[in-house]
């Protein structure tokens, strides 16, 4: 369990600018990307408004259902351990590195030395004879997290992001006639995009960070 107290400015900000095709998503795809992979001219009459937006809820959704986050932000959060030689989970994935654990209790700075970082990114390990205390809410982690500029989108999920904008983009007149607000149902997945989500399967943290 954690909960999360302050978090910085991503690297990857979203923005809306219409004249601009380089203009970055929080995933560091550019719009120049997605007119490409759409094959959109520079002279269509679609603006680059409306390219952000399907790229923000195909963002969405790949973070929903991966359990990671787009845009590297160094982030705070209480974390209680699943035992005492387990892992402290945190929740903006995968881990980029550890600032600092204190013990909230008695305000101590755990050692650098023990603990270490997990091999899937998703949480900490105690090192040695080091344990946990289990008290609710024990530990307050400072740590950078998410894909961004030191650990960077693996090729298969910029595929997958890319690859579900195109659907959405194909089937915009479909999703305004059911009432698209920013989401479509699993029955739409499972037609349209089964194979983005078997390519989203192999990046799953989520699911793996309570197996780890």
């Amino acid at each position: 369990m954690s909960t999360q107290t302050a978090t910085s400015t991503a690297n990857f900000p979203a923005a809306a600018t219409s004249g601009a095709c380089n203009v970055q998503s929080r995933s560091g795809i550019t719009l120049t990307e997605v007119k490409a992979h759409l094959r959109v001219s520079s002279n269509a009459a679609i603006s680059n408004e409306y390219l952000l937006i399907l790229l923000n809820n195909a963002l969405d959704f790949v973070e929903d259902y991966c359990g990671f986050r787009f845009g590297e932000d160094t982030v705070s959060e209480y974390v209680t351990p699943s035992h005492k030689s387990g892992v402290l989970r945190v929740s903006r994935l995968p881990i980029v590195s550890v600032t600092s654990i204190v013990d909230a209790y008695n305000e101590s700075t755990v050692d650098a030395g023990d603990y270490r970082i997990n091999t899937d990114k998703t949480g900490v390990n105690p090192v040695g004879n080091y344990t946990w205390d289990v008290s609710r809410d024990r530990y307050l982690v400072t740590y950078t997290g998410g894909y961004g500029r030191t650990v960077t989108v693996p090729h298969g999920i910029r595929v997958a992001v890319l690859s579900l904008v195109g659907r959405w983009y194909e089937v915009r007149d479909t999703a305004k006639s059911m009432g698209f607000q920013g989401s479509l149902s699993k029955s739409f997945f499972d037609f349209h995009a089964s194979d983005v989500i078997r390519i989203l399967d192999c990046y799953k943290l989520g699911a793996l960070a309570y197996f780890a």
